[in-house]
C-alpha cells in the first residue's frame, strides 16, 4: 500500500471552519452587514464578529467608522445595553461598549455581547459539533486531516443513544507544546456527536450528553476541558449554531490516572462511567465527586485532602445509605468515624486500606509518643482533621510533618477517589497510579487487589473485570 492508498483509507478529521492555528488567537464567528443602534439611532455597518480569548473569553462585535464618534457625550451612554441586528443570520442580540480606539478620524468599536446568541433556533440536525478548549490528547485512532497530514488522532465511544467522536485538530502538538511554555486557552479539540439510529435531533437534547462528554474529560485529564460554539449540521451544510462564551481556565495538565495509559483503557472506563452519570440517583453526587477531583487535582496539597476525603464520605454515605440502605440513621452510618466510612468504600471497591509500598514515611511516622497510623484512611483522616480543627494538639501533630508526609497523604487520598470513581464506572483494570503510590495498580481478574511495577507494553489486553454493581 503506498502513500496515497493509505492516506484514502484512514476516516476523515472532524472538520469546521473554526480553529486557532496559534494559542489564544482570535476566531472569525461572522462577517458582514449588521444595524447597530447608536447614539443616533440605527445605523448599518459592515462588522466582524469574533470570539476572542484575552483578558477573558468573550464574543465581541467589531466595526469601523470615520468622522464624528459613533459613541460620543455622557460617559454613562457607554454602560447602555446597544441593540445589534444581523439580518441576514435573522438574529437581534444586547451588547455593550467593550473597547475602542480613535487615530484621526478612524474610530474602531468593539461591542461585547451579552449573551450565547442562537442562530436558527428549533433548526433540526443530524451531526453537532462542539470545540473543545485546552484537552490533553489520549487519542487511539489513525486520521486524516483535510490538508492530508494523518496523525493519531480519534478516539470513539458509545452510550445507548449517542455516537460520540473525539478528533485533535491538526495542530494540537504544537498548540499543547505552547500552552504548556505559555499557558493560554485555543481549541485543541472538536467532539462530534451524532445519533446511533442516525435520527434528527435539536440542541435541546444536548445538554446531558455534552455534560456527560465534559465530565469524563474532565475525570480523565483533571482539568475541565470546556465544549464551546457548537455547530449543527444536516449533511454537511450547517443548520444550526450557538455563539456561547466558556470560560475555560487556563492550560493545565496534572498527573492522574490515565496519565501514559494505552486509549483501549480510557475508552473502557467509558461505558460505566455514561451509566453512573446518567442514573438519577447517582447523577448530583457523582458529578460533585468529579468536581471535586479537579479541584484536588489543580489545587493545594491541603486543599486536596480536605476534598479528596469530603469526596470519598460523599461516595461512601451514597453507597451504604442512599442507595444501599445498609446503615442509617444515627446508629449506623452517622456513629462512624471518618476513616471508617472511607473503609467501607475501599472494601465495596476492591482497594487496600494498608500502606502502599512507597509511602513509606506516612506508614513510619510517629506521633503521640510511638503511636502511628494504623492504615491509609487513619492517617488522611487525621492530618485532614489537623487541618480543619483548631484544637492545639492538632496543630501541633500537624506541625510536625513536613512538606513529604503531607504530600504522600494528597497523593493517598487522591488514589483513593481515583480508584472508587473506576470502581464506580465498573472498571477494575489497570491504571497509572502516582509515583508516591506504586508506578502501576491494578485490581484486575485478582480476589485482593495488587500493586505492581509492569510496564505499561507488558499489559495484556485487559477488559474491566471485578463487581458489577450499580
Amino acid at each position: 500500500m503506498d502513500a496515497n492508498e493509505f492516506r484514502n483509507s484512514l476516516p476523515a478529521a472532524v472538520t469546521t471552519r473554526l480553529e486557532t492555528r496559534v494559542v489564544n488567537a482570535p476566531m472569525t464567528l461572522f462577517e458582514g452587514t449588521a444595524i447597530v443602534h447608536e447614539t443616533d439611532g440605527p445605523t448599518e455597518r459592515e462588522v466582524v464578529i469574533v470570539h476572542e480569548w484575552t483578558p477573558r473569553p468573550v464574543v465581541v462585535c467589531r466595526y469601523a467608522t470615520s468622522g464624528q464618534h459613533a459613541f460620543r457625550g455622557d460617559v454613562r451612554q457607554l454602560n447602555e445595553p446597544i441593540t445589534l441586528e444581523i439580518p441576514s443570520l435573522g438574529i437581534q442580540t444586547q451588547a455593550r461598549f467593550y473597547d475602542g480606539h480613535s487615530c484621526g478620524d478612524d474610530h474602531r468599536h468593539g461591542l461585547a455581547l451579552q449573551k450565547a446568541v442562537e442562530i436558527n433556533a428549533g433548526e433540526v440536525m443530524s451531526r453537532i459539533v462542539f470545540h473543545v478548549i485546552n484537552c490533553r490528547d489520549f487519542s487511539e485512532d489513525m486520521i486524516c486531516h483535510a490538508s492530508g497530514a494523518c496523525s493519531a488522532g480519534r478516539i470513539e465511544f458509545e452510550t445507548n443513544d449517542w455516537q460520540v467522536t473525539l478528533d485533535c485538530v491538526e495542530n494540537t502538538s504544537e498548540l499543547v507544546e505552547s500552552l504548556r511554555h505559555h499557558g493560554g486557552r485555543a481549541i485543541t479539540h472538536r467532539v462530534q456527536l451524532s445519533r446511533i439510529d442516525g435520527s434528527t435531533f435539536d440542541n435541546k437534547a444536548l445538554d446531558q450528553i455534552a455534560s456527560l462528554i465534559e465530565h469524563f474529560i474532565a475525570f480523565v485529564t483533571g482539568t475541565w476541558a470546556c465544549l464551546t460554539l457548537p455547530i449543527g449540521y444536516v449533511n454537511d451544510e450547517e443548520s444550526w449554531q450557538l455563539w456561547n462564551i466558556r470560560q475555560g481556565r487556563s492550560w493545565s495538565n496534572p498527573y492522574t490516572w490515565s496519565a501514559h495509559l494505552p486509549a483501549k483503557f480510557v475508552k473502557a472506563v467509558f461505558p460505566g462511567f455514561a451509566e453512573r452519570f446518567s442514573d438519577e440517583d447517582w447523577n448530583e453526587p457523582f458529578t460533585q465527586a468529579i468536581d471535586w477531583y479537579v479541584q484536588c487535582r489543580n489545587g493545594t496539597t491541603e486543599t486536596s485532602i480536605i476534598l479528596s476525603q469530603a469526596a470519598l464520605e460523599l461516595l461512601s454515605w451514597v453507597v451504604y445509605v442512599e442507595i444501599g440502605g445498609v446503615l442509617k440513621g444515627l446508629a449506623g452510618f452517622e456513629n462512624l468515624w471518618a476513616s471508617d466510612r472511607i473503609r467501607l468504600l475501599l472494601s465495596k471497591m476492591l482497594v487496600m486500606t494498608e500502606f502502599p509500598p512507597k509511602v513509606t514515611d506516612l506508614a513510619e511516622f510517629k506521633f503521640d509518643g510511638n503511636q502511628t497510623y494504623a492504615d491509609g484512611p487513619h492517617a488522611i483522616t487525621e492530618i485532614r482533621n489537623g487541618i480543619t480543627h483548631p484544637k492545639k494538639k492538632k496543630r501541633e501533630r500537624l506541625g510536625q510533618m513536613g512538606p513529604v508526609l503531607r504530600h504522600q497523604a494528597c497523593e493517598l487520598g487522591l488514589f483513593y477517589l481515583e480508584c472508587c470513581l473506576l470502581g464506580l464506572s465498573g472498571y477494575f483494570g489497570p491504571f497509572r497510579a502516582d509515583t508516591t503510590c506504586g508506578a502501576l495498580y491494578s485490581r484486575a481478574a485478582v480476589s485482593e487487589p495488587v500493586y505492581e511495577t509492569a510496564d505499561f507494553s507488558q499489559l495484556p489486553g485487559v477488559e474491566p473485570a471485578g463487581p458489577n454493581e450499580k
